[in-house]
């Protein structure tokens, strides 16, 4: 796990930190924090990006909510890992405002769980055959 706190892609920073204000940074906090918790993914980050109510547009657009703009063009998840991330997080107990608005809409809500969704994952041609097993392996599915 330290290798994976060490590691930082924030194209603003190019790799030096995170700025915590572009979906990049957005994306991995929420993914850290669905799939590891929430203090770990305040302590890759360096920093609690659901506490910044200015991101609050930023993860509705990248749950592709009606209303929220354009979803973000950088690597971020597709907007039912989106959603299912903003609704795992939810269920956390933290105060997360940057969520707030998010966690109100119908279709969060009816978004399958955090875990139902990584059991899809790998269910298509994209990955070779040959790394399958050693990525369900990482990923503990």
């Amino acid at each position: 796990m330290d290798a994976y706190l060490k590691t930082a892609s924030c194209n603003k920073t190019k790799g030096l930190g995170w700025c915590r204000k572009c979906a990049k940074c957005a994306w991995v906090f929420l993914a850290t924090s669905g799939l590891f918790g929430h203090d770990l993914a305040v302590s890759k980050a360096g920093g609690d990006l659901f506490a910044d109510a200015d991101l609050s547009a930023l993860y509705e657009a990248m749950a592709g909510l009606p209303g929220a703009g354009d979803k973000p063009f950088e690597c971020t998840g597709t907007e039912e890992e989106v959603r299912s991330a903003i609704q795992a997080a939810g269920q956390h107990g933290t105060d997360v405002p940057a969520l707030a608005a998010c966690l109100r809409d119908p279709d969060v809500q009816a978004a399958r769980p955090l875990d139902v969704v990584l059991k899809d994952w790998g269910q298509d041609d994209l990955l070779p055959e040959a790394l399958k097993a050693r990525v369900r392996r990482a990923a503990h599915l």
